[in-house]
């Protein structure tokens, strides 16, 4: 026992000489460790190692360096790249050009369409001080946390009315920046575990396109959630796309398309939701328009069938509002329900054939 007690002092024997390079071995990696990978003292490391850790999120170009510290959990839909990159916009068609896009942290403050803080394109509200829109927290929100815009649907509300009136465009006008091409992603929640909905449907959004600004007033397409036939609260929804050009004599026409790729019930309450739609205009005199939806990026609804331009009636796409008008014309909200908008993005390709002037038509407020 003594002799080899004698040994372990001697570092030029063969197997102990290894046995003391595995140690040492051994504790080169517990201090590589304790320093981040670098056995170094940490004031010797790189000044790049020794950097707080931030998180960097780049939107319109500028770069927001968030709290150092352990990153906060996020919800799983939340995007990590730049707002306006292919990863927000999954079904954008390439080549298509970004031209109006706000995050939901401020209400456009007049009738008129102008620019609005932290936001591209023009922008407007038809009763800006309605306060059945505000700005709320949703620290959930999918794009551009915390700030969203919040929609009220009161109590005893009747049937064919909009609670809020708000939308946006091209800052080239109604005129000059029509589109050929439309793209619009959406993001969505109806708070709850289910809404009350009419009878006949819940409206979610207009797209205007065709008849004479003076005329349209952004009804040509309406987005549609689909009712059962009486007025209950529901979990979940189809979706349609309307159409309403006018009455028949005037060659105007209706209809509605539905879901004719996934028929599921896709819009559920208490989640956030991405719409993205593509719209393309249809060769005057031909059914040969577009009209693409998706929802979480499962497309639902594909009609390459579509008039949206007839007669003379000729203007391309040229509005997006939001006035979600509860249903048809009959029945009364029993209660208050809430939605959130927390961005909206849209892009095209413009339009040059030929468009026809006139005067928008006044909203009513409720």
């Amino acid at each position: 026992m003594s002799g080899n007690l004698s040994l372990i002092g001697r570092s030029d024997s063969g197997p102990l000489k290894a046995t003391s390079r595995l140690i040492a071995a051994v504790f080169a990696a517990v201090a590589a460790t304790c320093h981040g990978g670098d056995a170094r003292p940490q004031e010797d490391q790189p000044k790049d190692r020794l950097a707080s850790p931030v998180d960097r999120v780049e939107s319109a170009g500028a770069v927001r360096h968030l709290p150092s510290g352990p990153p906060a959990p996020s919800a799983p839909t939340s995007p990590s790249r730049p707002v306006g990159s292919r990863s927000l916009h999954p079904n954008e068609p390439p080549g298509f050009q970004a031209f109006a896009e706000m995050d939901g942290s401020h209400i456009p403050p007049a009738e008129k369409k102008q620019p609005l803080e932290g936001a591209t394109g023009v922008w407007y509200s038809v009763q800006p001080n309605n306060p059945r829109l505000t700005v709320d927290e949703a620290p959930d929100a999918p794009v551009s946390p915390p700030a969203v815009l919040k929609s009220k649907f009161p109590k005893g509300f009747e049937a064919g009315r909009g609670p809020v009136h708000f939308g946006g465009w091209d800052a080239a006008g109604d005129m000059e920046g029509q589109k050929q091409k439309f793209y619009l992603s959406l993001w969505l929640k109806i708070v709850g575990p289910d809404f009350e909905i009419q009878s006949s449907g819940q409206k979610m959004g207009f797209i205007a396109s065709a008849l004479p600004i003076n005329r349209a007033a952004a009804t040509q397409v309406f987005l549609w959630l689909s009712g059962s036939g009486e007025q209950h609260a529901g979990r979940a929804f189809n979706v349609e796309a309307r159409q309403e050009t006018g009455p028949k004599p005037q060659g105007g026409f209706n209809r509605n398309m539905k879901q004719n790729v996934n028929r599921a019930q896709l819009m559920t309450c208490g989640q956030w939701h991405q719409w993205e739609l593509v719209f393309e205009l249809n060769t005057l005199g031909d059914r040969n328009g577009v009209l693409r939806w998706w929802i979480d990026g499962t497309l639902v609804m594909d009609h390459r069938d579509v008039t949206y331009i007839f007669g003379d009636n000729t203007n391309g796409f040229w509005n997006w509002k939001w006035n979600p008008t509860w249903g048809g014309t009959k029945g009364r909200r029993t209660r208050e329900d809430y939605m959130l908008i927390d961005h909206v993005y849209m892009s095209g390709i413009p339009y040059t054939g030929p468009k026809v002037m006139g005067t928008p038509r006044k909203w009513q407020a409720p």
